[in-house]
């Protein structure tokens, strides 16, 4: 009987399924969920769908609408686009297994069947840069496999598994120098057997024209239905600062008052206090995009105190920072992504 680790991506359903049962044949099976269906299913209504691109200089009185133009429509920028290519790249790992053995994942140790341990992964932006955490953004990863996406390793992918609390959590990871061929890079958590999921991406490098689309996001997608999610960048709307919370298509959004105007690169922007942000409730259940009271998303739980992110302001930082986050090349610490054929029983 052979036996080896079978990758096995759902696609259509986020829990575990059947899957990520074990296999006899197998040995072991692994479900790795796909995040874009999670965040699609717990975004509001209103944001999905393209809409028509708003023009530099455009004041929006509605943050809702910016969001939509510039986060889930077509463009660089586009974060369920990003979501599913993530899941496509992993889709096609289950077909080079293809039930061969991945060491790098699990091996043998005489005739049990091992994991092998993770290699702690961590980004840290020093937003400030003065030493102090306060503005500090941390995203661990545990990664067991990588593989160069070119042969300088510039561009690189890597992922792993971790159980934490019982519950396996996977972590995928795309990286690419500032000076790579891949402009954009991201990690993700996503938990099995869960709802939740937890994402970072980063678009542009140095090399772009500071008039196109850089961003450095970070979006949180509970067990409960509520995503958090916050930007900063230049050209994405709002670019000193936007935080958003959301739960059954009702939105708590906060904005940087600078950025009501949607520039492109080049803007000042204060340090984001009461004093100069903005706070708005809107009803997302359709791209109307109706004001409710402030009351209104308090009594719903959606508050700027209810928030669990850091926001990402970018009042101190510059524009190499922003697009600097994630911008390693390919860890040596962690093994290579190869596939072997299982010992024969």
């Amino acid at each position: 009987m052979n036996r080896g680790i079978l990758f096995c991506v759902s696609i259509l359903a986020v829990s575990a399924t059947a899957c990520g049962k074990k296999s006899k044949k197998a040995g072991m099976a692994v479900a790795v969920p796909a995040v874009e269906p999670v965040v699609r299913a717990a975004t509001p209504k209103g944001l999905i769908g393209t809409s028509s691109a708003l023009a530099d200089g455009l004041v929006v009185t509605n943050p809702a609408t910016s969001i939509k133009s510039r986060i889930f429509s077509t463009g660089p920028t586009e974060i369920l686009q990003i979501l599913k290519n993530v899941d496509t790249t992993i889709d096609g790992y289950e077909t080079r297994m293809n039930g061969k053995l991945v060491k790098c994942l699990a091996d043998y140790s005489g005739d049990s069947l091992v994991d092998t341990t993770p290699v702690t992964f961590a980004n840290t932006v020093d937003f400030d840069g003065n030493g102090s955490t306060d503005l500090d953004l941390e995203f661990t990863q545990y990664l067991n496999c990588t593989e160069a996406l070119d042969t300088a390793g510039e561009s690189w992918r890597a992922f792993g598994r971790k159980t934490i609390d019982g519950k396996v959590n996977w972590y995928v990871r795309e990286g690419g120098t500032e000076s790579s061929s891949q402009a954009g890079a991201s990690a993700i958590r996503v938990v099995d057997g869960s709802d939740e999921a937890e994402v970072w991406f980063r678009v542009g490098k140095k090399a772009t024209a500071k008039t196109q689309s850089t961003a450095l996001a970070h979006l949180k997608r509970s067990s409960d239905g509520t995503i958090e999610y916050t930007h900063t960048g230049s050209g994405v709307g709002y670019d000193c600062g936007l935080h958003m919370l959301s739960k059954s298509n009702l939105m708590y959004i906060k904005v940087a008052v600078d950025q009501e105007i949607q520039n492109q690169g080049g803007t000042t922007c204060a340090t984001s206090t009461a004093a100069t942000s903005k706070e708005y409730c809107i009803d997302g259940s359709s791209s109307s995009f109706t004001e409710k009271t402030i009351a209104e998303c308090s009594a719903a739980g959606l508050k700027a105190a209810a928030f669990a992110l850091k926001g990402l302001d970018y009042s101190t930082a510059t524009y190499d920072k922003v697009v600097s986050a994630f911008a390693e090349k390919m860890p040596s610490t962690i093994a290579t992504f190869t596939t072997d054929d299982p010992p024969a029983k």
